[in-house]
Formats: C-alpha cells, sequence, structure tokens
C-alpha cells in the first residue's frame, strides 16, 4: 500500500494503551447498537473497529470504538472478541477515512534549483521556460510566436514555482485508471544539479491525475549566479546539492516511492503545472495590464508588480480632479462675538450656592402632628 503518516499511527497506538476503565457497562448484545459497539458489518452501525497487527499480520488488538460517554466525557469501547462493554476515561476517535492516513505531499522541489521547464500538450503548441540569464531570481517565456509577447514580465514564475510544495487529494494505483487515454499534458523539470522530474497530467472521468517520475541527467554548463550577502557560508551546502551521487540516490529514492502510484491533485495545480502558451501570452489588441491583475494567483513578486505597472493616474483627468478656478467666495457672515448673548448675563451677583445670609422662608415649619407619613 501507499505509505501512511507514521506519526498520526503513533498518537493512535498511543492512545489506545492509554485507555484506562472508568467502570464496565453492559454485556448483553441487544444493547450494542445503543451505545455505539455493534460489529462494525452490522446494518446503520456507527462503530469503528481498529486492530493492530505485527509484521507478520497477527492481531495484535482489536478494538471496537463507540459512542463518547455521558456529557461527552471518556468513551464507550469492547474488545472485538468480547461482549463486556467498557467506559473508559479517555477520549479516542480513528478516522475512517483512508486520505486522512497518508502522507498528503508528493515532493518538494525548490524553484532555486530549476534551470528550465518544458510542457508538451496533446492538443496545442509547447511551451519552452528557462531561468531568466538576467535576472536568476525570474524565469522566462521563451517559446513567444512572432508578433506576441508574455502577457507580463513574470508570467512563467508561477510554472517554476509550481511544484515547491506538491500535495495530493488522493491516490490510486496508477493501474486501476486510464491514464495513457486521458494525457492531456507532460511537463518536464530540468534541475541545474542533473536532477529531471517529468509529470504527466490525465483527466479521467472529470479528475486530474499526475504520475511523476525522475531521472539523472549531467547538468548543463551554466552561466555563474550573481553573488550574493552569505555566499561563503553557502558554499558548502551548494557543493553537497550539487554533489552527482547525492542526486542519483534522490532519484532512487523519487521513484521507489512514487512509481506505480497515480495522485489526484487539486485543478488550480494542475492547470499551473500544464500551462497552456495562449494563457502566457498577451491577448493580440490588448493593451497593457498590470501584472498584478493579469495574473494574481502567480505573482511571486508583488512589490516589483505594482511598481511595474501602469500609472492609473496617467492621462486626461476626470473631471472632479480639476482644480477649482471659480472665483473665491466669503463664507456667510457668522455672529460675531459682540452679537452671542452670554446665558449668564445678569446672574453675576446671584448666589450659586447657600452663603448663611438668605431671608428665612416664609412657609411654616413642619411639626410632628403636621409631618405626612412616611
Amino acid at each position: 500500500g501507499y505509505p501512511v503518516d507514521f506519526t498520526k499511527v503513533k498518537e493512535l497506538v498511543l492512545s489506545m494503551a492509554r485507555l484506562e476503565i472508568a467502570e464496565p457497562k453492559t454485556s448483553k448484545p441487544e444493547y450494542f447498537a445503543r451505545l455505539g459497539v455493534e460489529a462494525p458489518d452490522a446494518e446503520g452501525s456507527d462503530s469503528t473497529l481498529v486492530t493492530l497487527m505485527d509484521g507478520s499480520g497477527e492481531s495484535l488488538a482489536s478494538l471496537v470504538i463507540g459512542k463518547a460517554g455521558k456529557g461527552g466525557r471518556g468513551v464507550l469501547v469492547r474488545p472485538a472478541d468480547q461482549d463486556q462493554v467498557y467506559l473508559c476515561k479517555e477520549r479516542l476517535s480513528a478516522n475512517t477515512q483512508p486520505t486522512s492516513w497518508i502522507d498528503r505531499e508528493i515532493l518538494r522541489l525548490e524553484s532555486d534549483r530549476v534551470q528550465s521547464i518544458s510542457i508538451q500538450h496533446t492538443d496545442g503548441p509547447d511551451v519552452e521556460i528557462a531561468r531568466d540569464p538576467e535576472n536568476h531570481t525570474q524565469f522566462k517565456l521563451l517559446s513567444v510566436p512572432e508578433g506576441r509577447e508574455p502577457t507580463f514580465p513574470g508570467v512563467a514564475n508561477g510554472v517554476g514555482t509550481a511544484v515547491s510544495y506538491l500535495g495530493l487529494d488522493d491516490v490510486r494505483p496508477s493501474q486501476d485508471l486510464d491514464l495513457d487515454g486521458g494525457l492531456v499534458a507532460t511537463t518536464t523539470y530540468r534541475c541545474t544539479d542533473g536532477l529531471q522530474l517529468t509529470i504527466r497530467t490525465s483527466k479521467v472521468e472529470d479528475e486530474t491525475w499526475i504520475r511523476v517520475a525522475a531521472s539523472f541527467e549531467e547538468p548543463e554548463v551554466v552561466g555563474p549566479m550573481p553573488e550574493t550577502e552569505g555566499d561563503d557560508e553557502a558554499d558548502s551546502g551548494e557543493d553537497d546539492a550539487m554533489d552527482p551521487d547525492k542526486v542519483r540516490a534522490e532519484v532512487e529514492e523519487l521513484n521507489a516511492r512514487l512509481s506505480g502510484w497515480a495522485f489526484q491533485i487539486p485543478q488550480y495545480k494542475a492547470d499551473v503545472i500544464g500551462k497552456k502558451l495562449e494563457d502566457l501570452l498577451r491577448k493580440e489588441g490588448v493593451e497593457d495590464t498590470p501584472a498584478i491583475l493579469a495574473d494574481p494567483d502567480h505573482i511571486t513578486d508583488p512589490e516589483s508588480a505594482v511598481l511595474n505597472a501602469p500609472d492609473p493616474t496617467a492621462g486626461e483627468r476626470p473631471a472632479f480632479l480639476e482644480e477649482d478656478t471659480s472665483p473665491e467666495t466669503s463664507p456667510p457672515d457668522l455672529p460675531g462675538e459682540d452679537m452671542v448673548q452670554n446665558p449668564l448675563e445678569g446672574l453675576e451677583d446671584t448666589p450659586l450656592l447657600p452663603t448663611g445670609d438668605e431671608p428665612e422662608s416664609s412657609e411654616p415649619e413642619t411639626s410632628e402632628e403636621t409631618a405626612p407619613p412616611r
């Protein structure tokens, strides 16, 4: 089978080993369905059977995982060869989707290793891309027909970086699918160290599948890369990366892991890996389009794309931005300080707080007899 993610398997095994019984429950099979510990193959069953086996295929432990305990505390389980149900203190679950257990990473190919890319289409012209000799951080479209030009200078960068991480949605043995009959494109990535990756993309019943093969070819001699800070420290790492024996070992590892398998990948990723020439060229009769608008998903240098974009304010200015040349008008007259009435005028001599010199009140004092009831 296809390799699984060992970390996920380890977590499940350790979780099962740490289960601690809180109390025994029923041993009557008629209650199993209510507790979710019925046989997994029973009609309407919601249980999950987990079996741990040794290298020879012998069962080490087999446990039926049921519903959570009351209030979501713990989990109900039943040994597969017993009728006794137990409530355990810990929570335990096991995903039954096969793809949840596999390592979803197909490969990683750092874009700075890529020297050139070829894309062969079954229904259109081929595409040739290479690292720009004048700017080693960019990729350049080579297969530009006469009279045409790329959509924008960095339009090929997305293809160059598409396999910096390549993940799968599903995996199946390649012999189970009619991949040759649905072949739509073959993309070859050639690296500076001699590694070559060939990715064949096929359409099968509206799903996109790829096959990956690795090989080694003596690398072509290319011009020196521009020096940058820290080059001295990176020299040893670069020498290791260019070691032919290490690249050959990488090829063997990739083929041993990927050969014989077909990988379903997201459509957007397949569209980039199998980019068509027409999608990389500016439409005839169409004016320049800012790079950030032309292909926003594949911008690898957003700052450069924005800086090189046409000035949207160039040309005729909208009327509402034109300078107002009409005669200046004075604002409406506002009342001056002498026209505003002071709300405290005439109250200057009126005390705001008692001073003790106030005249006695003319109202009679309230006696106990006349005091209102409380």
